[in-house]
């Protein structure tokens, strides 16, 4: 469901510490949609191949640097994460940044000198330093001081995670652009306008291109009239709960059912702003509008795009990448809607069913 707004994150880990991914999932659950390795590969491909295509399905990466292995350096034998680990690391910091990838270490294996400098959270070992290089030996003592501490690494990443709630970061796909632009050239300027002249002017009244009085398909219904005056307004933003259909094809479903109507609304120096109106409430003295960002298609075809879809229907994966950029379009919209003094309280989000 969209409406959870959970962020997605994968857990990679090895064979050995797959005890632990399963307790990060765990205390990480209530927050985050989570997923470990061992359940995300698909059969067929390696797992460079499957790594690569679900990066821009999740929001956060944590890898499990575990002491499985051991590393010399000048001479010095120490404990040490498997390589593969290490390398997916590389490619969720790559993809994500280092603010949405986390590398969570056991005390006592050695990290690569690039990550100095950077914290990074710490679990207890449940191995005894004597039995480090040796077949593993752990006590129930141990085992439970390891369990604990890394219920506090996983506080230190959820703690992270809401900190960075209303972060936006500019990634491969364009949600987050799109929402920005569709903000700033559309509802900004939209609701700008009309509250500083709370007069309704029709588009097909109006002389800015005069194509529109030409071809303009729109009939205002009998219930509005040029020059109607307003004391506020409220414009709802209806975002449609999936990409499947083209966003045309849903303004025209939208408009076939209920009570709303189609008008052109004069912006003045701007373009005519097409809308939903409800006619008849707002004659209250509050002008009801609606709009269903039509820029939505530029993302719908961005992910087949990304994903290279060469099908007729629907897959897993796609649809987690929809949900995901939707997700992050309405919450961008939502912060600057929620910042701005002429937007605050007058315009707000939707996820529906169209």
């Amino acid at each position: 469901m969209i409406s959870d707004f959970k962020p997605h994150i994968f857990i990679g880990s090895s064979n050995e510490s797959k005890h632990i991914a399963e307790q990060i999932e765990e205390d990480l659950s209530d927050i985050a949609h989570c997923k470990i390795w061992y359940k995300q590969f698909n059969l067929g491909n390696s797992a460079y191949e499957d790594l690569v295509s679900k990066l821009s399905l999740y929001d956060y990466g944590i890898l499990v640097a575990s002491s499985d292995d051991t590393s010399t350096s000048r001479g010095i034998v120490k404990p040490a994460p498997r390589d593969n680990i290490l390398f997916e690391f590389g490619l969720f910091a790559g993809r994500f940044g280092r603010q949405r990838s986390f590398l969570m270490a056991e005390s006592g294996v050695r990290i690569p000198s690039d990550l100095n400098g950077i914290t990074l959270p710490f679990f207890k070992s449940a191995k005894s330093k004597k039995h480090w290089f040796s077949a593993p030996k752990t006590s129930p003592l141990l085992v439970e001081e390891q369990k604990q501490s890394i219920k506090v690494c996983c506080a230190q990443i959820r703690s992270h995670i809401k900190e960075r709630d209303n972060i936006f970061d500019y990634g491969f796909l364009p949600s987050t652009s799109l929402a920005y632009g569709y903000f700033n050239n559309f509802i900004l300027k939209a609701v700008s306008n009309l509250l500083e002249t709370k007069v309704l002017r029709l588009g097909n009244t109006c002389g800015y291109p005069r194509q529109c009085q030409k071809e303009s398909s729109y009939t205002p219904s009998n219930e509005i009239e040029d020059g109607m005056k307003f004391n506020d307004l409220s414009l709802s933003i209806l975002i449609p709960d999936n990409l499947t259909s083209d966003m045309f094809d849903k303004i025209k479903a939208h408009r076939n059912s209920g009570s709303w109507k189609t008008i052109k609304i004069d912006a003045g120096s701007f373009r005519p702003f097409d809308f939903f109106i409800q006619a008849e409430r707002s004659k209250s003295g509050v002008l009801l509008l609606s709009d269903i960002p039509i820029t939505l298609n530029a993302l719908n075809d961005s992910i087949k795009s990304y994903i290279g879809k060469s099908y007729v229907g629907y897959s897993d994966a796609e649809s987690l990448m929809e949900l995901r950029e939707i997700r992050v379009f309405k919450r961008v919209l939502d912060y600057l809607i929620s910042t701005n003094p002429l937007t605050k309280g007058r315009v707000v989000t939707e996820i529906v069913d169209i």
